[in-house]
């Protein structure tokens, strides 16, 4: 069975450990990045697309911004939901900005980053569910 992803991308690997783990602990699949250029290339290794993308904002090759404007466009990223995360206390006004679904200043509580997540990841399933009722390839393949 595919099982989407929580695809987390973040240049300090401790970070990106620790959120890892938040996540894992709530059996939620998470595939790692260090930069956005990475990112693209993860997804394009897999056969799903992910279900949320939750990204730092300041990282080098291709930072979270930049990444956000190449995931508005890319067909396995185009209309997944896209967190950005920054120290910087300007946080919340990036998400009226640039396309992002949320955005979080670090450091990130964890349970609220891990029942977000949840939340998402419900949303995917209910998605999937429907579109398999429903028998719509077009729509599973959205998803």
């Amino acid at each position: 069975m595919l099982r989407s992803y929580i695809l987390l991308v973040d240049d300090d690997p401790e970070y990106r450990n620790f959120l890892s783990a938040v996540f894992e602990r709530r059996t939620l699949k998470v595939k790692t990045a260090w930069n956005g250029q990475d990112a693209l290339k993860v997804v394009a290794a897999e056969p799903v697309r992910p279900f949320l993308v939750i990204c730092d904002a300041v990282m080098p090759v291709m930072d979270g911004f930049e990444l956000s404007r190449v995931a508005s466009r890319h067909p396995q990223l185009q209309n997944v939901p896209f967190v950005m995360m920054t120290w910087y206390p300007f946080g919340p006004s990036i998400a009226s900005t640039i396309r992002t679904t949320d955005c979080w200043t670090k450091p990130v509580d964890p349970d609220k980053a891990a029942a977000y997540a949840v939340n998402y990841q419900k949303q995917w399933l209910d998605g999937v569910r429907r579109s398999l009722r429903t028998g719509s390839s077009a729509s599973v393949e959205k998803l």
